[in-house]
C-alpha cells in the first residue's frame, strides 16, 4: 500500500469553486484549526477571499469550460501520521514542499490555498490551485496535471515523509501479511458458508429419498396386486 496517496479533480464552475473552498476551510476549522486555510507563507488564516476573487478576476479563467481550479487531496496512513508528527513532522510543511516541487516540474509559480482535516482514521490535506501560475518570464500559463504528475506528487510527498518515519520493510510485510490473513479468514468463511449450503442439499436430497422409498414400496405392491389379478382373470376366461 502507497504511504501517501495523491487525489485530483478539477472544477470549471466557479460556484463550485466557491463552495469547495467554504467546505475545506469550514471542515479545517471544525477539526480544530483555528483559522482554517495556509498557504506558501502563512499557517493560519489565509486569505481564500482573496484567492477566490483573483481566480474570478483572472483573464484566463472567464470562459465557463475553462478549468479553474485544481483540488488535489494529500492522504497518508493513521499511523503513518502519527509517527510522523511525533518525529516532528509537519503536514503544512510536507504540502508546502510537494508544492514547491511540483513549482519547479511545471515552471511556473503557483497560487494555491490549503486545510488540514486532522481526522484520527484518515489525516489529510486538501489544496486548493489556481488553475493559471506564471512563468519565469512573468507570463501566463495554464496548469495541467497528467497521471505521471499524480505519481511525481505522491514520491515527493513519500520522500518528505520518509525524513522522518523511515520506510520498515518488516513493518510493511506485517501490515500485507494482516491484510493476507484478513482476505483468507474471509475466504475461509465463504468456504464454510458454500460447505453448509452443499451440507444441507445434501441432507434434503437424503430426506427426500427416504420420503420417495415407502410411496415406490406402495407403488410396487399396487402393481403386483394387479398383475395377479389380472392372471387370475385370464385364468377363468380359460376356463370358459
Amino acid at each position: 500500500m502507497a504511504r501517501v496517496v495523491v487525489k485530483h479533480r478539477y472544477k470549471q464552475d466557479i460556484g463550485q469553486v466557491r463552495a469547495h473552498l467554504k467546505y475545506i476551510g469550514f471542515r479545517a476549522r471544525e477539526l480544530g484549526e483555528e483559522k482554517g486555510f495556509f498557504n506558501d507563507h502563512q499557517d493560519k488564516g489565509a486569505d481564500y477571499e482573496t484567492f477566490l476573487n483573483k481566480i474570478e478576476q483572472h483573464q484566463a479563467l472567464q470562459h465557463s469550460a475553462t478549468v479553474k481550479l485544481h483540488s488535489l487531496i494529500i492522504s497518508m496512513r493513521g499511523e503513518d501520521m502519527r509517527a510522523f508528527i511525533e518525529a516532528g513532522g509537519d503536514a503544512k510543511e510536507m504540502t508546502r514542499r510537494v508544492i514547491m516541487e511540483l513549482e519547479e516540474r511545471k515552471g511556473m509559480k503557483l497560487e494555491w490555498v490549503a486545510a488540514f482535516h486532522d481526522k484520527e482514521t484518515h489525516p489529510h490535506v486538501h489544496v486548493a490551485i489556481m488553475a493559471v501560475g506564471v512563468d519565469a518570464s512573468g507570463k501566463n500559463k495554464r496548469l495541467m496535471l497528467t497521471k505521471d504528475d499524480y505519481d511525481f506528487l505522491r514520491n515527493a510527498g513519500r520522500r518528505y515523509l520518509e525524513q522522518y518515519v523511515p520506510y520498515e520493510p518488516e513493518r510493511g510485510r506485517h501490515q500485507d501479511g494482516e491484510r493476507d490473513r484478513g482476505r483468507d479468514h474471509q475466504r475461509s468463511n465463504a468456504s464454510n458458508v458454500a460447505s453448509g449450503m452443499s451440507h444441507a442439499g445434501s441432507v434434503a436430497t437424503k430426506d427426500e429419498m427416504a420420503k420417495k422409498q415407502p410411496n415406490q414400496k406402495k407403488k410396487q405392491s399396487r402393481d403386483k396386486s394387479r398383475e395377479q389379478q389380472q392372471k387370475q382373470t385370464d385364468r377363468e376366461q380359460d376356463e370358459r
